[in-house]
């Protein structure tokens, strides 16, 4: 049965399980499919997962609402006359005593809760858009769902990811160490792909400085 759907995905499980027709075990496969899911959430976090939004601040105000799918920020900009503006990141003390501008725009940035706090947008009527490449994490398999980027491109790691944590309903089974093992090699390979996709000609060290 090809992989390629939550529905077959279940059905699949089942049958690597040798439990097709069990109704012990049936309902409790999505709980391990969902318990999969986090695993997958927070340690694949590739380009698959990669977005970028245009977001309007709301006037007079250094707080800005994360996107609700947001998971971790790759980069934050605006657009100026001069080119990109690129935010820096800063702890939220640093922010109170210090002050971060260029030429008028706001150019520091922490994360506070749920929220963006930035630097020079207070007194600002008509703050500048505001763009942010940021990680949004796994969308969960469902049936309004019925696929996501791991499913399509990454199929095995589902199985052996779902099939990994079947041990509570299926008791002390040998084939449990041989799932785990498999699905921590797949999301080992995933990482390695995405690296070698993001960066094809390696990681390179750069200081953080300008020639003079």
């Amino acid at each position: 049965m090809p992989l390629d759907s939550y529905q077959n995905l279940q059905k699949t499980v089942l049958d690597w399980l040798a439990r097709p027709d069990d109704p012990l075990v049936a309902p409790a496969v999505p709980d391990m499919i969902l318990m999969f899911e986090e695993i997958a959430r927070d340690r694949l976090r590739t380009r698959f997962v990669e977005k970028t939004v245009t977001i309007t601040p709301p006037p007079s105000t250094d707080t800005i609402p994360l996107p609700l799918d947001y998971g971790e920020l790759r980069e934050m900009w605006i657009d100026t006359n001069y080119g990109r503006r690129v935010f820096t990141y800063q702890t939220p003390p640093n922010m109170d005593r210090n002050l971060w501008y260029i030429d008028g725009y706001p150019q520091a940035y922490t994360i506070e809760g749920l929220n963006l706090r930035i630097t020079g947008n207070t007194a600002d009527s008509n703050p500048d858009p505001i763009h942010l490449t940021y990680l949004s994490g796994l969308t969960g398999l469902s049936a309004v769902a019925p696929t996501n980027w791991l499913l399509t491109q990454y199929p095995s790691a589902y199985l052996l990811g779902t099939l990994s944590l079947a041990a509570p309903y299926i008791g002390d089974d040998p084939r449990i160490a041989i799932w785990t093992a498999g699905r921590e090699e797949r999301i080992e390979d995933i990482k390695l792909a995405d690296r070698r996709a993001k960066y094809p000609q390696g990681l390179m060290i750069q200081t953080d400085t300008k020639n003079p």
